[in-house]
């Protein structure tokens, strides 16, 4: 299956583009240009030049991928989750405008407000002059927490959007962490071959049903990609958070794992997601939400990362054979030593040696 879709430049899909939004955002719309970035292995994000009304306006267009590593993708839910926390204290764009249709440029997309600020990624954050300060590193860990204190506080139950999220079956005995770890299994089962998943892949898999956490429905909103890369900074503020399509519900350790697992922190080991010690962190940790870190549930979800990390690499080469963005394939260089760190956690994990 193709799955290059044309570009929003293409002149036919920009025509389709354009008599949609004046049907359904304002019946004076021009498109003065349109430019693609670079990020993102997903949903294609554009940025879109408008004059609305007369008005200059730059909006983001995010369009649903067709493969991926992800897939199968669902922009709607992604789009449901942002409008649910849109009057919270997490920071999200507006969404202007939503499209299911996917006829008119060839995928379902969003159409956003652009929050002006800066995108590092755990890989060149080392290079901004501010990151080798280290009270700078200090302010934006606080910040990360903050912000995660802030998702953890969304009212879940009271919201259809957010409660969809909940896996069926999940209870005291069945953590909703059960399902994700299972319906990546069966992911990859179907894309290569029962026999042919990753030895390493199918025990952490086990591992991890055997190990998950229980107890109390302590149960949160997650963001399931919590780290550097997906928070839009204004110095040391977190003015928006970006990629919502993994969000779910789950352990109020789980995103804190998946912002401390080594692989994103491989360029400064020392640094949880990239920014403060494990100490500095548990200390930050504690004043926001009142309470220790519970180091076993979070060595949990370091795990648990690791295997969701994994098996982006093997689903990214599946998808760039049928046609995606060859970049997501590029994983396969970091297989084995993802692999042998997986075995290594495991290992220190069922040792009692809970050591980031």
């Amino acid at each position: 299956m193709a799955a290059e879709l044309p570009g929003l430049d293409d002149p036919a899909v920009q025509a389709s583009l354009t008599a949609h939004l004046r049907a359904h955002l304002s019946d004076e719309v021009v498109i003065d240009g349109v430019r693609r970035t670079d990020g993102g292995f997903s949903s294609e994000t554009w940025f879109l030049d408008l004059r609305l009304d007369g008005r200059p306006e730059c909006l983001v267009l995010r369009r649903q991928a067709v493969v991926g590593p992800l897939e199968p993708y669902d922009l709607g839910r992604e789009v449901g989750v942002i409008q649910a926390l849109r009057d919270s204290r997490v920071p999200v764009p507006e969404i202007r405008l939503y499209c299911d249709d996917g006829e008119v440029i060839g995928a379902p997309f969003v159409l956003m407000e652009r929050i002006e600020g800066t995108i590092p990624d755990y890989r060149n954050l080392p290079e901004l002059p501010a990151w080798s300060d280290p009270p700078v590193r200090s302010a934006m860990g606080r910040e990360v927490v903050r912000t995660l204190a802030a998702i953890q506080a969304a009212d879940w139950r009271g919201d259809p959007r957010l409660r969809s999220l909940l896996p069926a079956g999940t209870g005291p005995d069945t953590p909703p962490v059960l399902a994700r770890v299972k319906a990546i299994l069966a992911k990859l089962e179907l894309q290569v071959g029962r026999r042919r998943v990753l030895p390493v892949l199918t025990e952490t898999a086990a591992w991890l049903v055997d190990h998950a956490p229980h107890g109390a429905e302590d149960w949160v909103l997650v963001h399931g990609d919590y780290r550097v890369g997906n928070f839009i900074w204004r110095e040391t503020e977190i003015v928006g958070v970006l990629d919502w399509e993994g969000a779910g519900i789950g352990d109020p350790m789980e995103d804190l794992g998946y912002a401390c697992h080594p692989i994103m922190r491989a360029r400064a080991p020392e640094l949880m997601a990239m920014l403060v010690p494990f100490d500095e962190l548990s200390r930050i940790y504690e004043r926001e939400f009142g309470r220790s870190l519970d180091l076993l549930r979070l060595h949990y979800y370091v795990i648990y990362a690791l295997y969701f990390h994994l098996h982006t690499f093997v689903t990214g080469m599946v998808a760039a054979v049928n046609g995606a963005d060859m970049r997501v394939g590029l994983g396969y260089s970091k297989l084995y030593r993802v692999g042998a760190e997986l075995i290594r956690q495991m290992q220190a994990f069922e040792e009692g040696r809970h050591v980031l």
